[in-house]
Formats: C-alpha cells, sequence, structure tokens
C-alpha cells in the first residue's frame, strides 16, 4: 500500500508543478529573434533588455542584471 502511495505520488507530481510554473503570475514568456534575458524579476530582466537593445552585449546584461537584482 505504501509502496502504491509512493509511486503513485512520483508520477503524478511532475504534471502538477509544471501546471503550477507555466500558469502562475511569475511565467511571462516573451519571444524573440536576436536575444533572450531571463531573471528571477521582472525589472531586472527589463533593465537587461533596455541594455540589449542598446547595442551591448551579453557580459553587459549580466553586469546590469547582477545589480538590479542586488
Amino acid at each position: 500500500m505504501g509502496l502504491t502511495l509512493c509511486w503513485a505520488l512520483i508520477i503524478a507530481a511532475p504534471g502538477q508543478a509544471r501546471e503550477a510554473i507555466l500558469e502562475g503570475d511569475r511565467f511571462v514568456p516573451v519571444e524573440a529573434k536576436n536575444g533572450m534575458v531571463v531573471t528571477s524579476h521582472y525589472l531586472a530582466t527589463d533593465e537587461a533588455l533596455k541594455v540589449l537593445e542598446q547595442g551591448g552585449n551579453a557580459v553587459d546584461a549580466a553586469v546590469t542584471t547582477a545589480f538590479a537584482l542586488a
């Protein structure tokens, strides 16, 4: 009985976690052709994206992200 319950939870958990991630307020997908910025906070993402749009490179965006999240 306990082993069956354990297996049922292991099989069901990934589907529930995926729904929680993809349907929450934190998941805001944006499509782009030439670059990508991913951070844990939307304001840091916005600032790093501005750096890339102004001609900065990935290192510039990473430094901006670090300062924004600090």
